[in-house]
């Protein structure tokens, strides 16, 4: 018999959480906090200010990029990179930042522009899209995580105990 869906998921989401730890979790959480940030600075900045979808998606990552590197660096990367003064840790977040920002505006612009994607929704992928490149790059870089640590295993699901 074959495992569910759900159970091959959650079985891979506890593998995750051992090669990366609780770090994720936490700098998921924090991301999902700059989810809301992010939304509510680009409907404000397109319904009720009538700006650009472009021009309002850069200044709502912008505003999202600074709060979230505040919360993990007060949370989730709060044991790592003291030894780097706090405003250079907050250029390197804005800057690496700045590389999702990328994606999110190069993403919206395509999915909204070229496919007709509704501008909310488009904005959910592009946030998705550019959440692993700003994890990994500033854990490396902002927080000084040695590259060891950073590595993937590969992924370990265990056996279904249900299997006979």
């Amino acid at each position: 018999m074959r495992e569910a869906p759900v159970v091959i998921v959650w079985n891979w989401l506890g593998a995750a959480r051992e090669m990366h730890g609780a770090r994720i979790i936490r700098f998921g959480i924090v991301g999902t906090g700059g989810v809301l940030v992010n939304y509510a600075m680009l409907i404000t900045l397109v319904e009720l200010a009538g700006l650009n979808r472009l021009i309002a998606v850069a200044l709502a990552n912008e505003t999202a990029i600074l709060s979230n590197f505040f919360f993990n660096n007060l949370w989730t990367f709060r044991d790592a990179g003291r030894e780097i003064p706090f405003p250079q840790r907050a250029l390197r977040y804005n800057v690496l930042g700045l590389g999702g920002l990328l994606v999110s505006v190069t993403v919206l612009g395509v999915l909204t522009y070229g496919f007709g994607m509704q501008y909310l929704l488009a904005n959910a992928f592009a946030i998705g899209m550019a959440m692993s490149w700003n994890y990994l790059s500033n854990a490396r870089w902002t927080w000084s995580l040695h590259t060891a640590s950073m590595t993937p295993q590969p992924l370990r699901v265990p056996e279904s105990r249900t299997r006979r």
